[in-house]
């Protein structure tokens, strides 16, 4: 008996110890943030926790802290309580000494290794089980709103050259797919074409010059660069007058190879923009609308009460899962590089924010 039990008490002592080592000593960082070695996310610890373990110390929270406790000391003490029932070693064994410690380390390492596995499903169950619950719990807490458009005066005079020019690039290419999307392919138009021409040839460094920099220059610091974008683009592009091939396509400028070798900050930059000048574009479709039109009618009082209703949406769902989620739903999913960018974000977006549209 003593010859089964103490190896298999070694094994879970052993197995406890590797998991706690897991638990408390290894981390990793994961494009959602920092896990622990159970694949657990950590957070900042409050201050008494910090006053015991360190000022940098980040945990997994009080609910882990807990269940850790009972799995790592229930787990030694189910060690101890094995090893206690060993009893003395026989001196009848007719197993030679040799081969009993190996078959001792045999046993001993599977159970440390089933003992760990065990840990580690109780874990990912556990995990599971939070993450379908939450729903439930945070469906009575009020909703989490963006505020638009997450780039604003502030945000814009904090990026460098190249953040900028990426946000320019998604607000353009999301502009000229709104208006590919908005336009009528049995009519050729010329303004549309043009467009294309300009974006498509215009360096981006003029547009964020000429149409942005240049807005704050004067002092104009109230309104976010999506607006001044909007409301300057033709100054510079008025140039182009007549110049456009004709044809009804968007305007494509970002190419796969240039998108792989995106940072994944640059990605969400350039998803920043989509996300921004589609409320953007929403939001003046809303405005305009509810001037021009009459309130009494009843399809345009649909009509406005839908668009409200996709504002609500979209501020309600990057509210709550930020431009992360898209990116997330964008990765998942095989971009169609035969049309622009934004056709396959589009996609995503939907994905993301399912109840818009």
């Amino acid at each position: 008996m003593r010859r089964v039990l103490i190896p298999i008490a070694a094994g879970v002592a052993l197995g406890v110890i590797v998991t706690g080592v897991l638990a408390f000593f290894m981390t990793s960082k994961e494009s959602m943030g920092w896990v622990d070695g159970l694949g657990r996310p950590l957070v900042p610890a409050p201050w008494l926790v910090r006053l015991v373990f360190g000022a940098s110390r980040e945990w997994a929270g009080w609910f882990w802290f807990l269940a850790d406790l009972v799995w790592f000391w229930g787990g030694l003490g189910i060690a101890f309580f094995l090893g206690s029932l060993a009893g003395e070693q026989s001196k009848n064994s007719k197993l030679p000494n040799a081969l009993a410690a190996i078959l001792g380390i045999i046993v001993a390492i599977s159970t440390a290794y089933f003992t760990l596995h065990a840990i580690k499903m109780g874990v990912a169950l556990a995990l599971e089980t939070r993450r379908e619950l939450k729903p439930l719990a945070e469906s009575t807490d009020p909703p989490v709103m963006a505020n638009f458009p997450l780039v604003d005066s502030q945000k814009w005079s904090k990026f460098g050259d190249t953040e900028q020019d990426v946000y320019v690039q998604g607000l353009l290419e999301t502009w000229s797919f709104v208006l590919y999307s908005m336009t009528d392919s049995r009519k050729p138009s010329p303004e549309f074409s043009d467009f294309t021409a300009c974006t498509e040839k215009e360096k981006l460094s003029d547009f964020r010059t000429y149409t942005i920099n240049n807005s704050y220059g004067l002092g104009e610091f109230e309104r976010p660069p999506v607006d001044h974008l909007f409301n300057n683009a033709s100054l510079l592009c008025r140039k182009y007058a007549t110049k456009g091939d004709g044809s009804l396509r968007p305007a494509r400028l970002l190419q796969k190879e240039r998108w792989e070798k995106f940072s994944e900050g640059e990605r969400m930059t350039y998803l920043t923009g989509y996300i921004d000048f589609v409320h953007f574009s929403e939001q003046r479709i809303l405005v305009l609308s509810s001037k021009s039109q009459s309130k009494q009618d009843a399809e345009t009082a649909r009509f406005l009460d839908k668009k409200k209703n996709d504002l609500q949406q979209l501020e309600r769902c990057i509210g709550q899962r930020g431009v992360q989620g898209l990116l997330t739903a964008l990765s998942n999913q095989t971009i169609e590089w035969q049309h622009p960018l934004p056709w396959s974000v589009a996609t995503a977006l939907g994905k993301t924010c399912p109840a818009i549209g």
